[in-house]
């Protein structure tokens, strides 16, 4: 990850203020306050399925990145830096949909609604479009972009998609019922952050700074779109999109 400047930060900053803004606006949509809320009739169980869940995969990315090839791969950045993100991300889409299926719910329980996708969709192009122009990118853009940087869209794509089922779609829900919006969506944002640490702390010292700051704020927002849309291609969209921009750098 490169060390963003002063003008980069104000930028990524300026975005996720941005991205608080379009989801208040857009999130006020009638058909978005026509779906009612998730209501689990076990609070308190589901909020710890949720919470062990990702605990496992805390544990999970601790042990990947623990190994020595797998250090190698971050280390060395560009595409081949995904990989391993990529691997965790499908564990993680995996063990949400087991759990949906072992416990016999459904997909809407986990940030999937049929409802909800198309203004989620929306909602996540136009944040995105909205960071490419706070990011000072259009022009950069443009200019086209490599086929390793197509490829690497692709897979931080797949990356965000299976991380928020699991962190935003299927644990923030939970947590949110049995401990409150507000609180399930920090608490969830923690817990993300802490699936992040193990691959963070391999980036060079110069670099984890911007690591901790990116992973902290994208969280953050994420769990506030999940919070107001209800669906987990908002963020997922949004994230893959904000990344990218930084891949690009």
């Amino acid at each position: 990850m490169p060390v963003l400047t002063t003008a980069q930060w104000v930028g990524l900053i300026s975005e996720v203020l941005g991205v608080v803004a379009v989801t208040m606006l857009l999130g006020i949509s009638p058909r978005l306050r026509a779906v009612p809320p998730l209501r689990f009739q076990y609070p308190r169980r589901e909020g710890l399925v949720g919470l062990a869940l990702s605990g496992g995969m805390v544990l999970l990315a601790v042990v990947m990145y623990a190994q020595p090839a797998t250090a190698q791969e971050v280390q060395r950045g560009g595409v081949g830096g995904l990989y391993p993100a990529l691997s965790l991300a499908a564990l993680a889409a995996l063990i949400s949909g087991a759990a949906l299926v072992y416990r016999r719910q459904p997909l809407r329980s986990a940030g999937w609604g049929r409802v909800l996708l198309t203004p989620a969709l929306q909602i996540g192009i136009a944040v995105g479009l909205l960071s490419i122009f706070l990011r000072g990118m259009v022009m950069r853009l443009l200019g086209g972009v490599s086929a390793e940087q197509a490829q690497a869209l692709l897979i931080l794509l797949a990356i965000a998609l299976g991380e928020e089922t699991l962190f935003r779609g299927y644990l923030q829900p939970r947590l949110a019922g049995w401990l409150g919006g507000i609180a399930g969506w920090l608490l969830s944002a923690g817990l993300f952050v802490l699936a992040q640490a193990p691959r963070v702390l391999l980036l060079p010292g110069e670099s984890q700074w911007t690591g901790w700051g990116v992973v902290v704020l994208h969280s953050l927002a994420a769990g506030w779109m999940m919070l107001k849309v209800r669906h987990v291609a908002a963020p997922a969209l949004y994230r893959a999109i904000s990344g990218w921009l930084l891949f690009l750098l």
